[in-house]
């Protein structure tokens, strides 16, 4: 089931949809919350009712709920039957269709991110995240900077603290995302490390209930992910406890490569990490699946990616789940 041809969806206000033929009313639905908007909007994708009801319970909407919304725009006419079993919406279109939703601009703004670094890879992920319209970015990287990222800031930001420098760039290019150094609730926390993940920061988040994104760079290759989400999932702990038993040393080694001097990236490289962490972020943010969670995204030096998908490990005890490591 999807829309009929020639309907709109017009969002006079939050939480108010009217169906339009033209330029003629069909009917509105009214005080719907930001979840139902959503429901209601990816309608026009053309849904089986299974998958409907698949959505409705990934945005947290009661079965009788979603059940009345349908019924309610069943009764305006303006729905065909389902076309189609079991096939999704290409990307492209279905992003396009995403974005041009009022309620995922609104939904984006009320979003926090918190950026351990201001690092070009972090610089850019921050501006990519401000263009997708997310509300508010939380930053404590004060260090300056210097002359040899002046490609990636602007001479004349060179000698600026990074995060007064973000600040003032977004101020420069219109964008309404807020840049602090604290927030009550924090979404996602993307940590950008070199070339191991931080053990005490990444504990930190997943005994506080923060979704956890790691990226890190070892030299030649990046790693972007997994997501780390408290109750699913597995988390960084799991992760070091499959890569020892492949490699018993690797404890020892990973001790050492933290300490060691952060490394500096191709320009390439930066690029496409950056990417795959805006893509996996926003994929999580708008709650549209939960493929990231668990994945490890890995882009080598030549550019070629690959993806890993790994499981809790049942020696580490943060969640119960079978012990798997699948490399693709």
């Amino acid at each position: 089931m999807r829309y009929i041809n020639g309907v709109r969806i017009i969002w006079s206000h939050p939480g108010n949809a009217s169906f339009h033929n033209g330029m003629d009313i069909i009917g509105t639905l009214t005080n719907l919350s930001t979840s139902e908007c959503q429901l209601v909007s990816e309608l026009r994708l053309g849904l089986t009712l299974a998958e409907y009801k698949k959505r409705a319970s990934r945005l947290r909407i009661t079965p009788n709920k979603a059940s009345r919304i349908l019924k309610k725009i069943r009764e305006l006419g303006v729905l065909t039957p389902a076309t189609r079993e079991g096939t999704s919406d290409t990307e492209g279109r279905y992003w396009l269709r995403r974005l041009g939703s009022a309620h995922l601009v609104h939904n984006r703004s009320l979003h926090t991110v918190m950026l351990t670094s201001l690092d070009p890879l972090g610089r850019m992920l921050a501006l990519g995240l401000a263009c997708a319209g997310i509300g508010t970015l939380i930053t404590n990287d004060t260090q300056a900077i210097p002359w040899a990222s002046s490609a990636w800031w602007g001479l004349n930001l060179v000698g600026m603290q990074r995060r007064e420098g973000l600040r003032l760039d977004f101020k420069s290019r219109g964008l309404s995302t807020k840049v602090t150094t604290s927030a009550t609730e924090i979404d996602l926390l993307v940590s950008i490390n070199s070339p191991v993940e931080d053990p005490v920061l990444a504990q930190e988040a997943l005994s506080r209930g923060i979704p956890h994104l790691p990226i890190t760079f070892t030299g030649t290759s990046m790693r972007v992910g997994p997501l780390v989400t408290a109750r699913l999932g597995p988390c960084i702990q799991c992760v070091n406890l499959h890569r020892t038993q492949l490699d018993p040393a690797w404890p020892l080694t990973a001790t050492q490569l933290y300490s060691t001097p952060p490394l500096e990236a191709d320009a390439s490289l930066i690029m496409q990490g950056a990417g795959k962490a805006l893509s996996a972020s926003l994929s999580f943010l708008d709650r549209r699946d939960e493929t990231q969670i668990g994945a490890v995204n890995i882009i080598n030096s030549e550019g070629q990616t690959s993806r890993e998908e790994i499981r809790a490990h049942p020696d580490c005890g943060c969640h119960v789940l079978p012990a798997a490591l699948v490399s693709a």
